[in-house]
């Protein structure tokens, strides 16, 4: 029986599932914001017909709106915006750092505080803009509860257009499917599952988790979205059945993290450049790094300078964004143990070996 999810469908679902940006620099300020796009012919990735003029003063309405006493944005954008995307979360654009956003768009946040809406109409390539600046605080709250974290795993059977190379029922595949959820449900980790149930990794590779944003997948998946919306941070599915297989879904809580780290790699890590040394002299030269800064925690920039292999992390003192899904799950879970302002032990991944400082 075959355990790995068919390529196709694999790539298919990372491409439409698995929002999660790749892992970044987590340098510079950063804003949030939401907004109710009107556009019309002839702008930037415009779908609209209406012309110039008729969409400013449908944008000059919904600006009226927006700014009314007890007004719902999220209303406003509904009635108004051509932005389908954003419009699924009620305008929201995430949290964004420089060069994100059209410098007309970002000069009209910056201008604003947290929680105005801008006075005027911002016009951009893309048409005219409604926008209120959030706080970073509530857009980690609206991401909290429009995505849902999850993790899953796929039982297909015999018989499927993917399931090539498969031997098992269909009832066979049911009745693993429900032994992975009972597992799951006594907190074993998919990565420990018996490899006899052939639970393969539907969302992402190596059971890392996937960040699904509400309202932001194809129809013909629309079932994994709400399983998953359905479960409270923890919770676990019943197997369900799909065009794909049998599945079952773990959600886990949201999560945006700063953290700072070094990385020593070695001969055998995907990344290694041409370093020579060995996994033991890596892991050594790791935790010679490690007490240098807890000798001296304000070390912490020269000592990346001095030990990281990771390219450009002197200048930006091993900075990252951690967020689900675009880190390993080993690397994750580490920042996950600490608590802000804490500093790992020497933390192993297939990259090779890390300390790591969480920031917040």
């Amino acid at each position: 029986m075959v355990r790995s999810l068919p390529a196709l469908v694999a790539a298919s679902l990372i491409a439409v599932v698995c929002l999660a940006r790749p892992a970044r620099a987590a340098e510079g300020q950063e804003w949030s914001a939401r907004h109710v796009l009107v556009a019309y012919q002839g702008a930037m990735k415009s779908a609209a017909t209406r012309s110039k003029e008729e969409a400013r003063a449908a944008a000059t309405k919904a600006l009226e709106a927006a700014k009314a006493t007890g007004a719902d944005f999220a209303a406003v954008s509904h009635q108004y915006s051509d932005d389908k995307v954003s419009d699924a979360q009620g305008g929201f654009l995430g949290i964004f750092g420089d060069g994100a956003m059209t410098p007309e768009f970002q000069k009209a946040v910056e201008g604003l505080k947290d929680g105005e809406i801008a006075a005027a109409l911002v016009e951009t390539p893309f048409g005219f803009h409604v926008i209120q600046r959030l706080s970073l605080a509530d857009a980690v709250t609206i991401l909290g509860r429009e995505t849902a974290v999850l993790t899953g795993a796929l039982f297909p059977w015999a018989g499927l257009p993917s399931a090539q190379g498969i031997s098992r029922t269909k009832e066979g595949a049911l009745a693993d499917a429900q032994a992975v959820a009972k597992a799951l449900v006594e907190d074993k980790r998919f990565q420990d599952l018996p490899p006899a149930l052939a639970a393969s990794p539907l969302l992402k590779p190596q059971w890392m988790p996937a960040p699904l944003r509400k309202g932001m997948i194809k129809s013909e998946f629309k079932i994994l979205e709400d399983q998953g919306f359905a479960l409270e941070p923890g919770g676990v599915s019943d197997a369900f059945e799909t065009a794909m297989g049998y599945v079952v879904l773990k959600r886990t809580k949201f999560f945006r993290i700063h953290a700072k780290h070094l990385l020593v790699v070695h001969s055998g890590s995907p990344a290694a450049r041409g370093v020579l040394r060995t996994k033991e002299e890596a892991k050594a030269r790791a935790e010679e790094a490690l007490k240098k800064v807890q000798a001296d925690p304000a070390s912490w920039a020269k000592v990346v300078a001095e030990y990281s292999d990771e390219p450009m992390a002197g200048p930006r003192e091993g900075a990252l964004l951690v967020e689900p899904g675009a880190l390993v799950v080993a690397f994750e879970e580490a920042v996950l143990a600490l608590t802000p302002g804490a500093t790992s032990g020497v933390v192993e991944t297939e990259f090779g070996y890390h300390v790591i400082r969480r920031m917040d």
